[in-house]
């Protein structure tokens, strides 16, 4: 009986702190260390996730205004892009021209390509991308 009272007493407890919503603030997230841009969609300059580097959390219809993270003056991202991670729960079409149209490639969710040159189930993709749009 006095276990069952304790097993009651903490699942009132779990559930009380569940409404007041105590957990760790995004602020304290990050200070511990924890990334705060889990979902996002990474792009790199070269092929094996090399090179420069830059996120997306967003739909992008003209890369040709973006520069790398850190080199935003730099070459830009248009036409640029070699492999990619996906590691959102969307997914995610690479189009060749600003506005998303023309060719498409499709990045499932939970994704990567190493080499957006060799595909299977999407065209080549290699330097080819201008516009990010998320499904």
């Amino acid at each position: 009986m006095q276990r069952r009272f304790g097993v009651m007493v903490g699942a009132a407890a779990l559930g009380f702190a569940g409404m007041l919503g105590v957990g760790p603030s995004a602020a304290a997230a990050e200070a511990a260390g924890m990334s705060n841009q889990a979902g996002a969609f990474y792009v790199y300059e070269h092929d094996d996730f090399k090179g420069r580097s830059a996120l997306f959390t967003a739909t992008d219809t003209n890369l040709t205004n973006n520069g790398w993270s850190g080199n935003e003056g730099a070459r830009n991202l248009n036409d640029n892009i070699s492999s990619m991670k996906n590691e959102t729960d969307r997914d995610i079409s690479l189009y060749d021209n600003v506005g998303c149209t023309g060719d498409r490639y499709l990045a499932r969710n939970h994704s990567e390509d190493k080499d957006l040159t060799k595909n299977t189930n999407n065209p080549s993709f290699d330097n080819r991308t201008s516009c990010i749009q998320f499904g």
